[in-house]
């Protein structure tokens, strides 16, 4: 599934100024909800501050894969800003993969899942 993205910083700050603020473990989010069966979009903002261009598009590569797998299971559409945060420099794949994962099933955009695995 490609990834829709908020083009234009106007997008970006209408979703900052009026969506709703949440953690999700290395990132900031703001969000809004769509009842529409519109594809999700999303804008990622890494600082300067945080690392060096290798740096930050490393996160938005790892960002932008698990909400790939992540987006075609939503129960609704949204549109998301991530924010990263220092401690996103370091985090792993599986780290943010989980991280997301939480916090998409905390918003309502997937369904929980057991904590219980078969093996």
């Amino acid at each position: 599934m490609k990834i829709q993205t908020l083009r234009t910083p106007g997008e970006v700050r209408q979703v900052i100024s009026a969506g709703i603020r949440k953690s999700a473990g290395p990132f900031l989010v703001y969000f809004q909800t769509h009842e529409s069966q519109v594809a999700p979009a999303l804008a990622i903002q890494v600082s300067k501050k945080l690392a060096k261009a290798v740096g930050r598009n490393r996160i938005r590569r790892l960002l932008k894969e698990v909400c790939r797998q992540f987006f075609p299971n939503f129960k609704m559409s949204g549109t998301f800003v991530f924010i990263a945060r220092r401690s996103a420099i370091g985090a792993s794949f599986l780290e943010i993969q989980t991280a997301l994962q939480r916090f998409f099933e905390r918003q309502g955009f997937l369904e929980t899942t057991t904590g219980s695995r078969q093996p």
